[in-house]
């Protein structure tokens, strides 16, 4: 199956987003799927995964974030960006990475860019005002205490697959 990591922010931090996202003219994605990914890991099963990433997320402490600010992967990708506990997000994602890779996984090589995906433009087009419109939003802090193990079938459709509180010191 297709699986990712993820933290995933609170019913009150993803409608606070809604309410000022940008996304008519867009093919948004469902708030009730959005997540921060940590680690795309792709065709995978999870038994290999779980006892690793277990031990990360007993490993790391729960991260103060908030969505804070947006952007645009080219003409085709809105996204929201985060503010926060970024360094320790970044470590998150970078021990996940490694369990992924020491179960054998091969994994997208580029920095690691935490951001929360809102909507596709089909056909692709400029999305400056968008991200224009986002640039200054900073939505409610929350902290994230639980790293998430997803499947993503086609459509997306994701739905959770195992959870870990992140319990470090």
């Amino acid at each position: 199956m297709r699986l990712f990591t993820a933290v995933v922010p609170p019913v009150e931090v993803r409608a606070d987003l809604q309410e000022v996202a940008p996304v008519a003219g867009l093919r948004a994605t469902d708030p009730a799927g959005w997540h921060v990914t940590l680690a795309f890991l792709g065709e995978a099963d999870p038994e290999t995964l779980r006892d690793g990433l277990a031990r990360v997320a007993a490993g790391h402490p729960p991260l103060d974030l908030a969505l804070s600010g947006a952007g645009s992967f080219g003409n085709r990708v809105l996204w929201a960006g985060l503010s926060g506990d970024l360094d320790g997000l970044a470590a998150l994602a970078g021990a996940v990475a490694e369990v992924a890779r020491a179960a054998g996984l091969t994994l997208d090589d580029r920095p690691y860019g935490p951001h929360l995906t809102l909507g596709f433009a089909a056909p692709p087009r400029p999305l400056d005002a968008e991200v224009a419109a986002l640039r200054d939003h900073r939505g409610p802090g929350w902290r994230a205490r639980t790293l998430h193990l997803v499947r993503s079938d086609l459509g997306p459709r994701y739905s959770g697959v195992a959870t870990w509180p992140l319990t470090g010191p």
